[in-house]
This record gives C-alpha cells, sequence and structure tokens, in this order.
C-alpha cells in the first residue's frame, strides 16, 4: 500500500479510538472532569505515527513528515567562527552533526509545504479563498555552532496567520547549510528556492479549486540583507538581488535584531565611558578586555529602562543618557505597534537621532564646558534604518 493509503486508514484509526475514548470515560468519569485524549502514537510496517489531538498538526506528523521531501546539494562552504564570536549552540550531539554534514545543503520544497498547510488555514478560517493573496516573510540567519563551524538557515512564515508569528514551529525551514553568510554561497544553495519563489509569484499556486497569489517580504539582520541585496559594503551594489521576485520596498531589518543591535550599542557607549573615567580596573586576563554580564533579549531592554546610571555617571550626565534610553525605548514600542502613524515615528526617530548626536559646548579645558552625547562614527546601520 501506498504512503497516502496508509496515511489516511491511520487517520481513521486515530479518529475511531478519539471517539472510543469519549466513550469509554463516559462510563468512569464525570463530566466536569473534563477527561481528554491529548495524543497516541503507534506504529505500521514500521511507520511511525504521532497523533495530536486538538492542535494544528492533529492529523498526523508522520503525514507533514513524508509529504515534504528534502533534497541535498553539495557545496563548498567557509565554515571558521571567529574565535571572538559567542556560540549560539554548545550542545555536542548538534556541533558533531553539523560538522558531519559541511559540504551538504538540505533544502526543502515551499510549494509542496504550502500543498500541505494550505487546506488546514482554510478550514480555520485564517485564509479566504474569496480573497486568494497570502502574504509569505522570507527570513534568514547564520548561527554559530560552538567554536567550530557555523550554519546558515533559511525559512519562511504566513504572515496572514499573526496569532503564531512568534512560535518557531511555524517558521518552515527551507534551506540548512554548514557554513559561513556569503553571497556566493547563498546564490548556489537557493537556485531551487528563487525558481520557486519566481513561479509563485508570477504564476501563483492551485490547491483544490482555488488559484492562489503571492506577496513576498523578506526579513533578517542587517548583515544577511544586504548581502541578499547584492551589496559588497552598505554603500556599493555589486550583484544582483538574490531574490529579485521580492519588491525593494518588501525588504524589512528585522525588529528584534534593531532592538538587540541598538541595545548593544547604547551599552557599550556607556561602558567605554565608564571604563576611561577609571571607574573599573580589572580587564580580562591574557586578551586585556573588560569583562561584563552578557545580557540577552528582554534583558536589555529592563536594563535600558530600569538600571539608574547614576550610580556609575554623573547626575547630569546620566540624565542625558537615560533620556536617549527613554527615548529608544519609546521608538521601540512604537516600532511593534501596528497603529503607530509612520510620519510621527519617523519624526521621532529623527529627532532621536539628532539628540544622539548632541555636540559638545565650549572649550573641554573651560569650566562652563557641556559634554555632548556621541559622534557620527559611533552611529551603526541599525540607526540608519530606524531614521
Amino acid at each position: 500500500m501506498s504512503t497516502s493509503g496508509l496515511t489516511k486508514r491511520a487517520t481513521k484509526i486515530a479518529s475511531k479510538i478519539s471517539e472510543r475514548f469519549s466513550e469509554i470515560a463516559n462510563d468512569f468519569y464525570l463530566p466536569e472532569d473534563a477527561s481528554l485524549l491529548e495524543s497516541m502514537e503507534f506504529s505500521i510496517k514500521d511507520k511511525k505515527y504521532d497523533i495530536y489531538y486538538g492542535k494544528e498538526n492533529q492529523v498526523l506528523k508522520h503525514k507533514k513528515e513524508a509529504a515534504i521531501r528534502k533534497s541535498i546539494i553539495d557545496i563548498t562552504t567557509t565554515i571558521a567562527v571567529d574565535p571572538d564570536e559567542t556560540p549560539h549552540i554548545m550542545d555536542e550531539n548538534i556541533v558533531e552533526t553539523v560538522i558531519n554534514s559541511v559540504g551538504k545543503t538540505g533544502v526543502r520544497s515551499i510549494k509542496v509545504i504550502l500543498l500541505f498547510l494550505l487546506p488546514n488555514l482554510v478550514k480555520k478560517n485564517i485564509l479566504n479563498p474569496s480573497h486568494p493573496i497570502i502574504s509569505i516573510r522570507i527570513s534568514g540567519d547564520g548561527r554559530n555552532v560552538g567554536q567550530k563551524v557555523k550554519h546558515v538557515m533559511i525559512t519562511f512564515t504566513i504572515l496572514d496567520y499573526k496569532e503564531v508569528l512568534f512560535f518557531p514551529e511555524y517558521h518552515y525551514t527551507l534551506i540548512l547549510y554548514p557554513g559561513s553568510e556569503e553571497y556566493n554561497t547563498l546564490d548556489i544553495t537557493t537556485r531551487s528556492l528563487k525558481e520557486e519563489l519566481w513561479q509563485l509569484k508570477h504564476q501563483g499556486l492551485i490547491v483544490g479549486k482555488v488559484h492562489w497569489k503571492f506577496e513576498f517580504y523578506f526579513s533578517s539582520d542587517w548583515k544577511f540583507l544586504i548581502i541578499c541585496l547584492g551589496f559588497n559594503f552598505p554603500t556599493s551594489h555589486q550583484k544582483k538581488p538574490l531574490f529579485d521576485m521580492i519588491d525593494l520596498e518588501n525588504y524589512l531589518v528585522d525588529e528584534l535584531h534593531v532592538m538587540l543591535r541598538m541595545t548593544d550599542r547604547l551599552w557599550s557607549l556607556v561602558i567605554h565611558e565608564v571604563t576611561a573615567l577609571g571607574f573599573f580596573d580589572i580587564a580580562q586576563r591574557d586578551s586585556n578586555k573588560w569583562v561584563y554580564t552578557l545580557l540577552m533579549g528582554q534583558d536589555k531592554i529592563k536594563v535600558l529602562c530600569n538600571f539608574n546610571l547614576e550610580t556609575i555617571l554623573k547626575p547630569t550626565r546620566a540624565k542625558m543618557i537615560q533620556k536617549l534610553w527613554n527615548d529608544f525605548n519609546n521608538l521601540y514600542s512604537a516600532l511593534k505597534n501596528e497603529n503607530t502613524d509612520l510620519t510621527e515615528f519617523q519624526s521621532a526617530a529623527k529627532t532621536w537621532l539628532n539628540y544622539f548626536l548632541i555636540p559638545s559646548v565650549r572649550n573641554p579645558e573651560d569650566s562652563n564646558f557641556i559634554k555632548g552625547l556621541y559622534r557620527p562614527a559611533d552611529i551603526t546601520p541599525y540607526m540608519h534604518v530606524l531614521v
């Protein structure tokens, strides 16, 4: 029997068992006990089926895995990790698996994944067949796996399903390879993806009796974005965009990276200032680098909002920097709010940057010298993106 035939029969078995469970449970429990069959697993011809009742993947995890074929591409890549970079993944089994996969790229078809997903999203009323336009975001990033190797992943998510955009299981992997974020390697590994995206953009996709059309967006950190746009340097366009079927105005820097990199810069500027004042006198042995606690994710925002700068800086200086921090936090909150007025946001962002660049007044040797904030050289690409 074919895989699809086995899957259909397994689905019927799962449905019958669910009905039978409800009947038996009524003989042993009261209605208020709310007995519920949440999951079940069994195998047929050595094929394992995991049933999850009441969840999106309710039918069969196996069905999804069987439907989405994976292909392997041979590549040659540079994979060394900068010794100064912090590893994102340290699990020894994962590190070993990635190292053993060097030179190989895993690729999955976005069209096949969509064929599997769309019927269920229509049933959930997430997608409307009478308005058959789907917004899809392509994302990519590189990660450090241990101290030996990097890997690069490209994913997509369906923007119409707003309730789950921040859940990782709804971001579907399309490409995964051990290596670095580099234009030529990405050009090779994304060839089949680019062809499929072009087809979806210009021809659409028929699922059932519905002819779906697609609007594509691209979002990543600044580094990955400019590589995919074909920039050799931020001001030097050398090659054609990898994903030229995506309209230029639909390229966006990910809001999370805006927050992470901007708070990194604001915090590092303060650390540099207090170390220059001699506030700390212990440097890391051998490397002569200053040591301080690395902050992750929302911890950066907590510091931004709650850290008392007057404990390490003079009150007047602390108030200037605290205003800069508070105003950035307001900008970040507005950035996440879909109801934010774009004109007002742009004006507020420019005002913030002007404040960031407040120059010093008078000669540093004068008693009435007023120290400014920061220099144009302290601006990051993410500040340009924000403004």
